[in-house]
């Protein structure tokens, strides 16, 4: 259709393959032209072409028997070439490995050899990717090597850093405007967190500084459920417990003056009643009166007891011997209107009790039980073991007291120091086993009038209650 070619070394492209014997080259995109005629254009072809020249030889020989040339629509180059690269922001390239631009988005720059410096440091890379920044240009090429049979071809996308940061920091400031209110709340919630823990630590030290002042009082009610009420509710059980310790010291103080007191008050020498006791009673055996001796002896058994200072805790059974050395002389006064029982197990007379628990309870007894009575009375004492609690029991069949009478006197019981004359024993038993016990001992009281009075003491022994105590300290 475009005719017989005349004179062919009158196309440029023909002309360089055969000065230079290759054997193809590529006329980069142009407007469709003859063959025959440079000079005229074909209206009825697409206008943008890219062309590819072939010289065809005679083999073995090198006798020249046609020039082969092919046209590609560029239409087709460009829709695929769009996909490639953002018109708007990017560059594309479509070169051979001399920098013969083939094809690119700019127009200007088709045909011609692009001598640009990145265009020789593209091409002596194996990686995809580069980054290059000069006067014209600051960003990043992105190019394919397409491998052809006699020269390469480079697909070059070039993308500057403009572009290709507008998404981080498009990123950047979303992540702004959203962790700020975050970063906002999160202040917030660290200054109310560590208002939260340093709250409770300072009621503690301020609680502490107290303490150390000998302010033994809690000033506050709890610090919460967390670990910090749990060290709050440490710290007052270990403030009570040394108000405790403070208190039950002050009693044994008090308590051991007071007998000191009464101790100087009977300015008479022991020995000398022992000695006198011992003169009587041989006297007595010299005139055949045995109770008389047998009487003296329980006496003198009493005050040696009594006067005994150095021991403080004894054994139940030193406790059950007095109280019977107290009850022969009772039982001659009273003769066959008293009579009493003992029922002690032998396990529980080695039991360690504090001294002078057991005689209060029986004058308790003679004082408001039987000397006011009309008929005979009868006083029961008993003790045993419950596992590792000693149990004393003392009873009797004497007048009693009523309900009224029987819970004013259990109030009485709780109000330490508060002592009247009447029933006096007990408050003063009630007191020194709160003194030795605490909450390991109690007194029970029950009554009916016309009746009888019973107590029932309860206790830890002394070497369970030691052990509890140390078992607790270590915990």
């Amino acid at each position: 259709s475009r005719g017989k070619y005349d004179d062919i070394y009158t196309q440029p492209y023909y002309s360089y393959l055969n000065k230079n014997h290759k054997f193809l080259v590529i006329e980069p995109t142009h407007e469709i032209y003859s063959y025959n005629n440079l000079s005229t254009l074909i209206d009825s072809l697409p206008n943008q072409v890219i062309s590819f020249h072939q010289r065809i030889d005679e083999i073995p020989s090198d006798k020249l028997l046609a020039y082969l040339s092919l046209d590609i629509n560029m239409t087709q180059i460009q829709s695929i070439s769009q996909r490639l690269y953002n018109e708007e922001s990017e560059d594309f390239y479509l070169m051979n490995n001399k920098g013969k631009v083939l094809y690119s988005s700019d127009s200007k720059v088709i045909g011609k050899n692009e001598n640009y410096a990145w265009v020789k440091a593209l091409t002596s890379q194996k990686d995809h990717s580069m980054e290059w920044e000069d006067k014209s240009f600051s960003g990043v090429l992105m190019y394919e090597k397409l491998k052809q049979p006699f020269e390469d071809l480079y697909i070059v996308k070039r993308i500057p850093y403009s572009v290709l940061y507008e998404d981080a920091r498009k990123t950047a400031l979303m992540n702004v405007l959203i962790g700020l209110p975050f970063l906002c709340m999160l202040v917030i919630a660290t200054l109310f967190i560590s208002v939260r823990f340093t709250q409770p630590i300072n009621v503690l030290i301020r609680n502490m500084k107290e303490v150390e002042k000998g302010s033994f009082e809690v000033r506050f009610k709890s610090l919460g459920n967390d670990e910090f009420g749990v060290l709050g509710r440490h710290f007052t059980s270990m403030v009570e417990t040394i108000n405790d310790l403070i208190e039950r010291k002050f009693r044994l103080e008090l308590e051991n003056k007071s007998t000191q007191l009464k101790v100087l008050q009977s300015q008479i020498n022991p020995h000398f009643l022992y000695n006198a006791f011992q003169s009587i009673g041989t006297l007595a055996l010299k005139h055949k009166a045995v109770e008389v001796y047998s009487l003296l002896t329980s006496l003198s058994h009493i005050m040696r007891y009594s006067m005994n200072m150095k021991e403080d805790i004894v054994s139940l059974k030193q406790e059950v011997d007095h109280v019977k050395a107290f009850l022969s002389l009772q039982k001659q006064r009273f003769g066959s209107k008293f009579e009493y029982e003992l029922n002690i197990e032998k396990e529980a007379e080695l039991m360690r009790i504090p001294k002078m628990i057991l005689q209060p309870l029986v004058e308790n007894s003679f004082k408001h039980g039987f000397e006011t009575r009309t008929g005979s009375g009868k006083l029961l004492i008993s003790a045993g073991l419950n596992g590792k609690e000693l149990i004393l029991t003392v009873s009797d069949n004497g007048k009693g007291i009523g309900e009224q009478e029987l819970n004013q006197l259990k109030t009485r019981l709780q109000q330490s120091y508060n002592q009247t004359d009447e029933h006096i024993g007990l408050q003063n038993i009630y007191e020194r086993l709160r003194i030795y016990y605490g909450d390991h001992a109690s007194m029970q009281i029950s009554s009916q009038e016309n009746h009888d009075f019973t107590v029932v003491i309860k206790l830890t022994t002394i070497e369970e209650k030691r052990d509890s105590d140390e078992s607790i300290n270590r915990g």
